[in-house]
């Protein structure tokens, strides 16, 4: 629990801390408690603590509670501390404020086995409450003795290993460990014995009644005798298997991940380098440690790193890409996220980075610019080729069209052998112009310089205005069948675009579906739009081919010796696009085909 003032990461912090904790401010009202603590509370005064409420122990009338408060006094005060009797093992630790006085004390205690006599002396917890305390706590407290024996074990030790204490009791601890371990047993103990040392931790695995391995770290103390013989031993055994395989998973990863990881300070100063250093730039994570990164920077990369693009001076990730100069001397491209996080256990901000040579992906970058540069080149060259050959070619197909007109008026007679290849000459003529005006507008798309001139525009004369065109162009005397839906309205939109378009999907519908049924054109009138479907059941589209129809200069396997030029759905595509449309299409090959026309009115 904890008052508005102890903030999320202190709580972390607190909370990991061992035994009974609690802060007190200095009107000994409380600001923060763990769990631990609020059991030992409440069996004590039968009530729970709550923040900002004083301590019950300031009021209590038990020797030990006065002596407890007169330590919250003396901490408070920056006297020396000193609470009797010390099994109880209390530290008290003064918080300061920003001013640098004390404003708060925090308190730890814990409650090893061998306190069990001062408890119950001075009537803290009854025995059967003490025992509650202990079962209560998570580690596995025990109490064996001199034959090393268990002769004591909370019920943590089955929690975590399995047994019960039937099984355990009167057994010696180094049945439970790994054989490779218990070996090791009288080394260690017999040197703590010879060289008079009262306490001894270490690691050692335990078997659990599974067969599974625990990593257990002991804390362990050795009870003497008036003596000074050792009689046996207590403390506390604690499971550690996850941090080890933690550990473990870390090391895994620090070696053998390619990346490169770093921990920074604020100031991009390198706290941590991964081995992976070595094999990236050729530098020992030694030869960096204090160092910055920048500091081995390209200098026309320096700019990357300057106060307002570091990495390491604002508080959320970021990613730069930069060449770095390795152990050789030479340069090699890395690319950094880097992300800034709390380090707990310095209580302050920390950078942590992630590097990856990019030396190949900068290749390929280079190349592809490279040629995305001679593309752009290419696509002008063309562009400027296309209009000038069209220019050029005006004015011989000119000079050739008067010149027909001059043999028409020459030829008096209408020669009927004359006048055909005559109009023939002129037809050739047009479709030459055409395939020029398309190529020139497929151009201006190319090079974005088609421009779009809106106008509100009557949208079913307009569309009239267009199959009736194409139906007179119809050798073989079919015609659209026009269908009109919904309320008509007036829409803005580029009246010539609208034209090329209707021409070309109209042309396409009556070209590719000879001697088939009728075109069907159907214009559809919505709230905010319209739609304009151009159906044909001509030849269709070869399912393989359709996302290529769309591609410039791209007609289909079944289109035989149909005329064409392959631009027509190119123009109409990017024209409606250009006006803010969609376009699509439905087809099926021997069946026909469905074009169509999205368009809001605006």
């Amino acid at each position: 629990m904890k008052s508005s003032s102890i903030n999320y990461l202190s709580e972390v912090i607190l909370n990991s801390l061992e035994g009974n904790v609690y802060i007190l401010d200095k009107e000994y009202r409380f600001m923060y408690f763990n769990e631990t603590y609020i059991r030992n509370y409440v069996y004590s005064f039968n009530e729970r603590p709550q923040i900002n409420k004083v301590s019950k122990v300031i009021t209590s009338q038990k020797q030990f509670f006065i002596s407890l408060a007169q330590s919250y006094q003396n901490a408070f005060e920056g006297r020396e501390i000193s609470i009797e009797p010390q099994k109880l093992n209390h530290k008290f630790t003064p918080i300061n404020d920003e001013n640098g006085e004390i404003s708060m004390i925090l308190v730890q205690f814990y409650l090893p086995d061998d306190a069990k006599p001062f408890i119950t002396e001075n009537s803290l917890y009854s025995e059967s409450q003490y025992h509650e305390v202990i079962n209560l706590i998570s580690d596995i407290i025990f109490k064996t003795d001199e034959h090393w024996r268990w002769t004591f074990l909370n019920d943590s030790w089955t929690k975590i290993l399995g047994y019960s204490n039937e099984e355990s009791l009167g057994k010696p601890f180094y049945d439970f460990m790994h054989p490779e371990d218990a070996d090791k047993k009288e080394q260690l103990f017999d040197a703590l014995i010879r060289e008079k040392k009262t306490t001894s931790k270490h690691l050692a695995r335990f078997i659990t009644q599974t067969g599974e391995i625990k990593w257990i770290k002991a804390s362990v103390t050795f009870i003497s005798d008036a003596k000074g013989f050792v009689i046996g031993a207590t403390g506390t055994l604690r499971d550690i298997t996850r941090q080890k395989e933690n550990a473990h998973i870390y090391e895994l990863l620090s070696n053998n991940v390619k990346d490169l990881v770093c921990i920074h300070d604020l100031e991009g100063t390198l706290l941590y380098i991964s081995p992976s250093i070595k094999q990236i730039t050729g530098y020992e994570p030694q030869d960096l440690l204090g160092k910055k990164l920048s500091d081995y920077y390209h200098p026309d990369d320096l700019k990357l790193v300057d106060k307002e693009q570091l990495p390491f001076a604002g508080t959320t990730s970021s990613y730069i890409s930069y060449r770095f100069r390795n152990a050789d001397g030479e340069y090699v491209w890395l690319e950094t996220n880097s992300k800034v996080f709390f380090d707990d256990y310095d209580l302050t901000h920390r950078i942590i980075t992630s590097s990856r040579e990019i030396n190949d992906r900068k290749r390929t970058e280079e190349i592809l610019m490279t040629s995305l540069q001679k593309e752009k080149e290419l696509n002008d060259l063309k562009t400027l080729f296309v209009n000038v050959a069209s220019h050029e070619f005006r004015t011989p197909l000119s000079t050739i069209r008067s010149s027909t007109e001059i043999i028409q008026l020459i030829d008096k007679d209408q020669n009927p052998h004359i006048k055909k290849h005559v109009n023939i000459i002129g037809s050739q003529i047009d479709r030459i112009t055409s395939l020029m005006n398309e190529i020139l507008i497929v151009g201006k798309i190319e090079s974005n310089n088609l421009s779009c001139n809106k106008e509100r525009v009557n949208v079913i004369e307009l569309v009239k205005s267009c199959f009736e065109g194409q139906n007179a162009l119809q050798k073989d005397g079919r015609t659209i069948e026009f269908k009109v839906t919904g309320i008509p309205a007036i829409a803005e939109i580029d009246p010539l675009h609208l034209n090329l378009i209707l021409d070309n999907l109209i042309s396409n519908a009556f070209k590719y579906s000879r001697n088939r049924p009728n075109p069907i054109l159907s214009l559809s009138f919505y709230e905010n739009s319209f739609e304009i479907i151009i159906q044909d059941f001509g030849i269709g589209i070869p399912a393989e081919v359709k996302n290529k129809i769309f591609n410039s200069f791209y007609r289909a396997s079944n289109v035989g010796r149909i005329e064409g030029t392959g631009l027509g759905l190119v123009i109409a595509k990017n024209l409606v696009r250009l006006n803010g449309g969609k376009l699509n299409f439905e087809s099926e090959e021997s069946k026909g085909s469905t074009f169509i026309l999205h368009f809001s009115y605006l």
